[in-house]
């Protein structure tokens, strides 16, 4: 990706991306690491606000709606079991409000970033990411449905569209773990 140092580039990477830390091992995941596996999942979960369609809003009080509330749900669950520092969870916590499409970019940037992390990890890591990011952006897209209540068709087709971006740049694919949870959406 660069003719540089890759740790230096990913440690400038993260800086940029409001994941600054002192150190990237490629052996384990650190706070910022950690937040950045996160970052698929906000991907699909903002996917289609980039397209002005941001799903059911609350009439008058603009508060989200049970589709984003369900989604924020299953973040939440994804993160719970990270070792994330607080300013790394109040960056994160702040992708969910005001998404607007140029956002997009941000995300795009981010992936790019996180298929460095996996390339300079060691194997053991890189396979574990690949399936955590897998199951968490699946887990994120089933979990805001349509309709009322999320009876609806589970994944939207933007949904499906960014996943399978998110898949081939990170090579989901290749980690049985990852195609396994990638298979889940043939459910929908």
């Amino acid at each position: 990706m660069t003719d540089g140092d890759p740790i230096d580039d990913l440690k400038r990477r993260l800086d940029w991306l409001g994941l600054a830390t002192d150190d990237v091992p490629t052996d384990r995941l650190n706070s910022a690491t950690a937040a950045l596996t996160c970052l698929p999942m906000y991907m699909v979960s903002n996917v289609d606000a980039w397209s002005g369609d941001e799903g059911f809003r609350i009439p008058f009080l603009e508060l989200p709606g049970f589709e984003s509330i369900r989604e924020a749900y299953a973040i939440g669950r994804q993160e719970q079991y990270l070792d994330l520092e607080q300013p790394h969870r109040r960056l994160l916590a702040s992708l969910l409000s005001n998404t607007r499409p140029c956002d997009r970019v941000v995300y795009e940037f981010a992936l790019e970033t996180l298929e460095l992390f996996v390339e300079i990890a060691t194997a053991e890591l890189a396979e574990v990411v690949r399936a955590g990011v897998a199951k968490a952006v699946v887990a994120v897209a089933r979990a805001s449905g349509e309709g009322m209540f999320g009876t609806g068709r589970k994944v939207s087709a933007r949904e499906h569209e960014c996943i399978e971006r998110i898949a081939t740049v990170l090579r989901l694919h290749e980690n049985p773990e990852a195609e396994a949870a990638l298979g889940r959406l043939k459910e929908t």
